[in-house]
């Protein structure tokens, strides 16, 4: 199953998203929820099955830290659940504010105070995209803690684990498997440099990654294409990258 990634203010993209479901090309779309933004125009896409994504590094939301960034982005992750009817919400562990290994227990029990909800934890890399900030369980060993302690799903974002290993001094494969051992339900794919320690989400073709092989390693879950678009009306990218996601199959 392939399935494209939106934001909710990309409210242009929505029509086109239908006709690609209508006509086969994804089997679902997964939805950035930007913080104040409203699920009304979302109605575009009803007969689409739809997993939603909370606001994450790029809007300051941080699961261990309940400022009123994450107050903001708690509240619109509801009302997108609660006006789509849709519970599977994937999440990221959050990142250091002071001490990592409080910024953890936080974190923990901010997942356990949203259990109504069905969240799936996403891996990212040790270095955020301002290549300075820590964030959190992005080695193996400490997200299993996390899933074993909340019971929760398993995201596996392959650049993610692609950039922490090489943050860590690890082979990038041996990173994969250890989160392919927790059974993602959903897997995000881009391009990128294979020994690169900061996500860069390039199309396919772009960069160096192994892609032929890292995909073999794959189940067959679903996969969310995570390459950028300048086309948010027609998705020509999207389609493109698609076509070359389709090629390895």
């Amino acid at each position: 199953m392939i399935g494209l990634k939106i934001w909710s203010t990309n409210i242009s993209s929505f029509p086109r998203l239908a006709e690609l479901y209508d006509e086969g090309a994804i089997q679902y779309v997964e939805v950035y929820t930007v913080p104040g933004s409203d699920p009304k125009p979302l109605d575009t896409l009803r007969r689409v099955p739809i997993m939603l994504h909370a606001p994450n590094f790029n809007h300051n939301f941080n699961i261990a830290d309940h400022n009123e960034n994450y107050k903001e982005g708690i509240s619109t992750v509801r009302d997108f659940s609660e006006h789509l009817g849709v519970k599977e919400i994937i999440f990221h562990p959050g990142y250091v504010v002071e001490d990592e290994k409080e910024d953890i227990k936080r974190s923990i029990s901010s997942i356990m105070d949203l259990r109504d909800l069905d969240v799936i934890l996403e891996n990212v890399p040790r270095l955020g995209i301002d290549h300075k900030t820590d964030m959190l369980a992005a080695d193996p060993n400490t997200f299993g803690v996390f899933l074993e302690q909340t019971g929760i799903r398993c995201c596996l974002d392959v650049g993610h684990a692609i950039c922490s290993a090489n943050s860590y001094g690890e082979d990038p494969k041996d990173f994969i498997k250890a989160f392919l051992a927790y059974k993602p339900v959903v897997i995000h794919l881009s391009d990128g440099t294979y020994s690169g320690k900061i996500d860069e989400h390039l199309h396919f073709g772009d960069g160096d990654y192994p892609l032929r092989e890292l995909f073999a390693m794959l189940p067959k879950s679903k996969i969310t294409l995570e390459t950028p678009k300048k086309d948010f009306v027609n998705l020509s990218e999207d389609v493109m990258n698609i076509n070359r996601l389709r090629s390895l199959m």
